[in-house]
């Protein structure tokens, strides 16, 4: 017997509200009791980055994901980063932050695109 599945989107502009936007790619399941995606940022400002999701969890309506992987800052560095983030599939609102060696950078704001959690149907 399998363990419940879910999968978890979250993609589009990210609105902070403060004239910066930034581009979401939240690709995330649970399948067999594992968690595994994708989870993909670019802003002008912290640069772009792609790492893997490492938990996964919906509790209240906001989706919870952590992970880590590589971010490529705008003067061309890279740095591994840990990551935490948080989505709400009713309003949007998005919380993403990001901690590395000496390096600490959050987002706070709102998604106009789409964030969702679906159960896939279960296999015969």
């Amino acid at each position: 017997m399998s363990k419940r599945a879910l999968v978890a989107v979250a993609i589009g502009q990210l609105d902070e509200g403060d004239g910066h936007h930034s581009t979401v790619d939240l690709l995330a399941s649970i399948r067999d009791g594992e968690a595994g995606g994708s989870f993909r940022f670019f802003c002008e400002e912290a640069g772009y980055y792609n790492g893997g999701v490492r938990t996964l969890s919906v509790s209240n309506g906001v989706i919870s994901v952590t992970g880590a992987g590589g971010l490529f800052r705008p003067d061309g560095t890279r740095i591994g980063v840990q990551y935490d983030a948080q989505f709400s599939i009713e309003t949007g609102e998005a919380r993403i932050h990001a901690t590395g060696r000496d390096y600490e950078y959050t987002m706070i704001g709102v998604i106009d695109g789409l964030v969702t959690v679906k159960e896939p149907p279960a296999e015969r």
